[in-house]
């Protein structure tokens, strides 16, 4: 027990495992914090986790506390229905916070936030995130000056931002997943502290203030409009920009090149339109590109791989890219690959059995609903962890490589509406993991290899539209 300026104790009560029952016990967490000598109090709620005491600001926590009812006007909670256990005892000066301590259920906080608890001087945190609670966010919470964090994320808070926002320490904004309405308040941007902003899964319009500063930003799923501003190119500490699921019109920026730190760029789901710029290449420690569904037009950057080395998720999906596809034989470069997805686009060439060199750590590759032509690489056998593999809509002609059959995490295999020849061979049967196969609208001939029965975990199976000639074997009324 540490011991609080006037007296107060300060406890910490970590959640912890009954070694009798095994369960999970989680203490309750005090909400009454208006009286000084409760202000630092702060629980640790990770299972395994050490507590520990906050020696600076103080600290309201109340996101994953698993609490049920409403919080009053005047930030107080009803008693709970069951006691606190007899193991947590607290000492006298902490007796008040008792009837804050209930049973461990799932968070349940529903109400209106209180306008009260922007009345708290030195509240340096505020935690109500994952609950139930509704209404607009008091305007007193963006007036507090010792505020350094904000976390309202995943309720039904609802209403527009105050337009007046005076947090002279704030670093941390987190309003993400609510039901917001109206603009971004410009006062944000003279929030000089400020470092990050989520403000994703709301309902904000206009444009993205270009006067943002030097933010890790959040802003996916909302209805933004307009271009991305170009001075965001200015932000060059900058490393997770989320656009992802707005109405953002526009060209990719050539300032973004500046953006020499940016590690995920999420623009998904817009209208932005224009090519990727080559200078994007310069963000070197990218590790997540998605720039998917939009209406990006041209060839991807050849030295993409080369430049990005640490990329491992790439997304450029349902755009109107073309030209060739040099570029994914640059991704080899990138040792940590794992998500590759260009499907729905206009490339074109042939895939070279050097795309066997590609990470081994590469699960998910598809290129489907492109012009691409060929033979499928042998190479592709190599690619060990692969668990989806798509190809389908394309130009590819002849066999199936037998190689294939290695793959033997491969899941899912769409190989329709092409030009391959060959019969289907009995080793189908040795890849026991599928769960898809579609081979629809192609030039197979011969048997449907008794084999398909063996693999138990088949839910979908598309061989129509080709040159079969077999009956259907009975092992597949196995499938069940």
């Amino acid at each position: 027990m540490s011991t609080l300026p006037g007296g107060a104790a300060a406890a910490c009560i970590c959640c912890h495992r009954s070694s009798s029952t095994g369960q999970l016990h989680r203490p309750r967490i005090p909400a009454r914090v208006q009286s000084r000598q409760h202000r630092r109090w702060w629980c640790c709620f990770r299972q395994h986790h050490r507590c520990e005491l906050d020696h600076g600001c103080p600290l309201l926590h109340l996101g994953w506390c698993r609490l049920q009812p409403a919080i009053s006007a005047e930030g107080r909670l009803p008693q709970p229905q069951q006691p606190l256990p007899a193991r947590y005892h607290l000492p006298p000066p902490l007796q008040p916070l008792l009837p804050l301590f209930s049973r461990p259920s799932n968070n349940s906080l529903s109400g209106t936030i209180p306008d009260t608890l922007g009345r708290l001087p030195r509240l340096a945190t505020l935690l109500l995130s994952r609950n139930l609670l509704s209404g607009p966010i008091p305007p007193s919470i963006f007036n507090m000056s010792s505020l350094v964090s904000i976390r309202l994320s995943h309720n039904h808070l609802s209403g527009s931002l105050p337009v007046l926002v005076l947090l002279p320490r704030i670093e941390k904004i987190g309003i993400g997943s609510n039901l917001l309405t109206g603009h971004i308040p410009v006062d944000l941007a003279r929030c000089s502290t400020l470092q990050k902003i989520y403000l994703s899964i709301n309902k904000l319009t206009g444009s993205v203030p270009s006067s943002l500063g030097n933010l890790s930003e959040s802003l996916g799923r909302n209805q933004f409009t307009g271009a991305i501003p170009a001075s965001i190119g200015n932000l060059t500490k900058l490393q997770y920009l989320y656009l992802g699921f707005n109405h953002l019109k526009g060209e990719i920026s050539k300032e973004m090149g500046n953006l020499v730190n940016l590690q995920e760029l999420h623009l998904h789901d817009n209208g932005i339109v224009g090519s990727i710029p080559i200078l994007l290449c310069n963000a070197s420690k990218m590790i997540v590109l998605e720039v998917s569904t939009n209406n990006l037009i041209g060839p991807v950057p050849a030295t993409l791989g080369k430049s990005m080395p640490f990329v491992r998720r790439l997304f450029m999906a349902e755009n109107a890219l073309s030209g060739g596809i040099d570029f994914i034989a640059s991704l080899a470069n990138c040792k940590d690959l794992n998500f590759f997805e260009v499907i729905t686009n206009q490339f074109e060439g042939v895939l070279p059995d050097a795309y066997g060199n590609l990470s081994m750590n590469l699960q998910y590759f598809h290129v489907s609903l492109n012009h691409i032509s060929g033979r499928i690489p042998a190479g592709l056998g190599n690619l060990s962890n692969l668990i989806s593999l798509e190809l389908a809509s394309n130009e590819l002609r002849g066999t199936i490589p037998r190689t294939l059959w290695r793959l033997k995490k491969l899941q899912v295999m769409y190989l329709g509406s092409n030009r391959l020849t060959g019969s289907i061979p009995f080793d189908i049967g040795l890849m026991t993991n599928w769960a898809t196969i579609s081979f629809t609208d192609n030039e197979f001939s011969g048997q449907i290899p008794d084999s398909l029965g063996n693999i138990s975990r088949l839910q979908k199976l598309d061989l129509a539209e080709n040159k079969l000639s077999s009956s259907i074997p009975l092992s597949l009324w196995n499938l069940t």
